[in-house]
C-alpha cells in the first residue's frame, strides 16, 4: 500500500490569499484513489498552521488518515490556535487582573486557554500525536537488516 501526499496551492478571489489544500492518494495495483482532501482553516495561527502541516505529514506517513478525519482535524487546528492565542495575550497582561471591585483575580484566559488546551490535547490522543498515545500504538515491524556489519555490531564478532 502506497500513500502520496500533494501540496495544491491555488488563489482564491474571494480572500486574495493562497490557499492550501492537501490530497492524499491510495496507489493499488497501479491504480490512483483519491482518500481524502483536508483544508487547513486560513483563519488560525501561523504556528498552528505549521503544527497542522507536521500532523498531517505524519499521519500520512503512518497511513492512518482517512475521509472521517477532516472534523476532527480541524477541531484540533482550531483549539491549538485558541491555546496559542490566549497564551500570547496572557503573556502580555500577565495572569492576574484588577476585579470591578479593585481585587487581583485571575485573568480569564486561563480558562480559555486550558479549555482549548485540554480539547486540543484530547483530539491528539486519538490520533497518537503525543509520545504516551504513541507508544499504544501498533508498532510496523522493521525490516531485519544481516548486512555483515549489522551482524558484527550485534555480536561483536566477524561472520563471512
Amino acid at each position: 500500500m502506497t500513500f502520496i501526499l500533494c501540496l495544491k496551492l491555488e488563489k482564491k478571489k474571494e480572500y486574495n490569499k493562497f490557499c492550501q489544500t492537501y490530497f492524499w492518494f491510495h496507489i493499488r495495483n497501479d491504480k490512483i484513489y483519491n482518500m481524502t482532501k483536508y483544508v487547513i482553516p486560513k483563519d488560525i495561527e501561523k504556528d498552528a498552521t505549521e503544527y497542522m502541516k507536521d500532523v498531517l505529514s505524519d499521519l500520512e506517513n503512518r497511513g492512518i488518515l482517512e475521509n472521517t478525519d477532516s472534523a476532527a482535524l480541524t477541531m484540533l487546528a482550531r483549539n491549538y490556535s485558541v491555546f496559542i492565542k490566549a497564551s500570547k495575550q496572557l503573556e502580555k497582561d500577565g495572569l492576574t487582573v484588577e476585579s470591578d471591585r479593585g481585587n487581583l483575580a485571575a485573568h480569564p484566559l486561563i480558562k480559555v486557554a486550558n479549555d482549548a488546551q485540554n480539547k486540543a490535547m484530547k483530539v491528539m490522543l486519538e490520533f497518537g500525536l503525543t509520545a504516551k498515545a504513541r507508544t499504544k500504538l501498533p508498532q510496523k515491524e522493521k525490516e531485519e537488516d544481516d548486512s555483515p556489519f549489522t551482524q558484527f555490531v550485534k555480536s561483536g564478532k566477524e561472520t563471512r
